[in-house]
């Protein structure tokens, strides 16, 4: 137990310092982003420069738009969230619904007592049994401008919109129409902030070879926290609760989660709810509070890096789930297969037959291939890396659920 919490409190507390499954939307809890933060203030400082985060999935690129898009929104008009997972028309017919402050689900009109619907980009009529008109499909960009003009009107806050998940546009023709839109908000001055998020290395590789578009863009490139980052999102839990993680599992932590927040914020999770559970008062947690942790984030992780992990190991012998733990095993992102195996053979996996370097090559390459979920990608002759950074972590939680601790041991296994 934790003195001075009961269960309402304790999930309270919990629920307000750690975010393992939505958004943050708090600067106060983004930890390790406030260069990233002031990068996206500065740019907004400039009328007609948008906002576009890109990185690998699952460092925090949703946390980081929508704690900045809440800072930048006015007090009277909440920021808008997009998915980009449809066509070019329809996201931005969705953006310019909301702005007006029409459902665009309600289509219902009244014959009696009708009267036009304004702003004039609605189409149909209103009575005294309808509450909105039904709208017209913006088709053309001109159109849409237009329409945004009416919506974000100069003497108003400016409003602020964040298009989530840009790499499920899969269209080209639906990149270049946004890159189009970037341009057009800041040459007619529409008075509209956007914040735009996408899995990528490059704004180039998510927008495509625009003339005109970055131009008018602030590229925020988000990484993996540091060490540094890590371990304050764990001070301020232990902060919150008073009480303390162990200092040796307080670096496990920050290891195995590869950089990743999530990983960081699940494993607390489960750490303080294995230290609430016990039966005997606590203020430091011990070795056993961290392996319920790491049991209890790999039953609940990710159904899709659970799927991939299992498809590239789950074969004839542990093989492949061993060369997978030793490519995941190093700081290093690309790593050469030479180094790969000799951490391979300083691994400490009880009752295994290690396998000679050919066989270990072998193995290696095989997980490239689509029979083992291209878990591995050659990123140059002789070198490799994981397809999915964020299976890195998963890897590691595999891994340290099994007992193998990669990278440095904690000082704590040889005890009990």
């Amino acid at each position: 137990m934790i003195i001075g919490f009961d269960r309402p409190k304790f999930e309270t507390t919990l629920r307000h310092m750690l975010s393992p499954s939505e958004p943050i939307r708090s600067a106060e809890l983004l930890r390790g982003r406030q260069q990233n933060l002031e990068e996206i203030r500065q740019a907004f400082v400039q009328n007609g420069r948008q906002v576009f985060i890109y990185g690998d999935r699952g460092v925090g690129k949703t946390s980081l738009a929508q704690t900045a898009a809440y800072e930048h929104a006015s007090s009277s008009d909440k920021p808008i969230f997009l998915s980009c997972r449809a066509t070019f028309l329809s996201i931005v017919n969705d953006l310019i619904s909301q702005l007006a402050g029409r459902s665009p689900f309600v289509v219902k009109e009244s014959k009696n007592n009708k009267v036009r619907v304004s702003p004039p980009f609605a189409g149909g009529e209103v009575g005294g049994a309808s509450d909105f008109g039904r709208f017209n499909e913006l088709k053309s960009l001109n159109e849409i401008i237009n329409a945004l003009r009416e919506c974000c009107p100069e003497k108003q806050d400016r409003r602020i919109c964040v298009f989530d998940e840009f790499e499920l546009l899969e269209n080209e023709e639906d990149r270049k129409l946004f890159g189009d839109l970037i341009k057009q908000l800041s040459d007619q001055e529409i008075n509209l902030r956007v914040i735009f998020c996408g899995i990528g290395e490059s704004i180039t590789s998510l927008l495509g070879d625009h003339p005109s578009a970055p131009r008018y863009l602030q590229a925020v490139e988000l990484r993996t926290l540091n060490l540094a980052s890590r371990l304050e999102i764990i001070a301020g839990v232990e902060e919150a609760f008073g009480v303390e993680i162990e200092h040796n599992s307080k670096i496990r932590i920050s290891q195995i989660s590869d950089g990743f927040p999530h990983y960081v914020h699940l494993i607390c999770e489960k750490m303080f709810w294995a230290m609430f559970e016990d039966e005997k008062k606590i203020t430091v947690s011990s070795l056993m509070h961290y392996k319920k942790a790491i049991e209890s984030s790999v039953r609940s992780i990710d159904p899709y890096l659970k799927s991939m992990y299992d498809k590239a190991t789950k074969k004839y012998n542990s093989d492949y789930e061993h060369v997978l733990w030793a490519a995941a095993g190093h700081p290093l992102l690309e790593r050469r297969s030479a180094d790969i195996f000799k951490y391979y053979e300083g691994l400490r996996i009880p009752d295994r037959t290690a396998l000679d370097r050919e066989r270990f090559n072998q193995r290696l390459n095989a997980l490239k291939k689509p029979a083992h979920g291209e878990v591995l990608i050659g990123s140059r002759q002789g070198w490799y890396k994981f397809r999915e950074s964020m299976l890195r972590g998963y890897v590691r939680l595999k891994a340290e659920e099994a007992g193998v601790e990669l990278a440095i041991d904690h000082p704590l296994a040889s005890v009990n």
